[in-house]
């Protein structure tokens, strides 16, 4: 499965959700497939986009996806344990996991060894942990996404980027849409 034939499903499933991608080549698809201000584009802080989603779950009563990278998620995993024990029902990670640092030159990670991230998650207490190798199985992932509760949601995908357009907003203008989105939501809670 290639990454944008996902990014794009799940681009065009989401609705009121919010959706954090992580630098490189993914935020660039993300951008690509459908851009909204909802959308959060990392441009530059790997292993930020899991700490960054969780502390957006607390301010939004809408469900937060965070598209992270293997690689990526490998590198902050203490995220994963503050996930784990504080267990927001609207956080749904989706870690794509291609076995390399793409953006890099195409380093492997250790996914392409011996680590699971979905035993890595398990063992900090995110317990909804499912692996998605066949895209013709979303439609059954999207419908478990949404239910209520933290998710960790597993992309097998093969190494490969698409020639898709570089985001020609500002991060300034990413940050401020975005954050105008959070307030919006956040008046529902009131």
């Amino acid at each position: 499965m290639k990454r944008i034939d996902f990014i794009s499903s799940l681009m065009h499933k989401v609705s009121n959700e919010f959706v954090l991608s992580y630098l490189g080549y993914c935020s660039r698809e993300c951008y690509s497939v459908r851009d909204r201000k909802e959308n959060f584009y990392f441009l530059g802080a790997m292993g930020m986009p899991i700490p960054f989603a969780l502390g957006t779950s607390f301010i939004t009563p809408n469900d937060v996806f965070v598209i992270e990278g293997d690689g990526s998620c490998l590198m902050n995993m203490g995220a994963l344990t503050t996930v784990g024990t504080i267990q927001p029902k609207n956080l749904k990670i989706v870690i794509i996991n291609n076995k390399i640092y793409e953006s890099t030159g195409g380093q492997p990670t250790a996914t392409s060894e011996n680590t699971d991230i979905t035993g890595i998650a398990k063992n900090c207490g995110i317990s909804d942990v499912r692996v998605l190798n066949d895209l013709t199985d979303f439609r059954e992932y999207w419908e478990w996404l949404k239910s209520s509760g933290l998710k960790m949601l597993v992309v097998n995908v093969s190494p490969g980027k698409e020639n898709v357009k570089r985001i020609s907003i500002t991060p300034e203008k990413i940050t401020s849409r975005f954050r105008e989105s959070l307030i919006t939501a956040s008046n529902t809670l009131h």
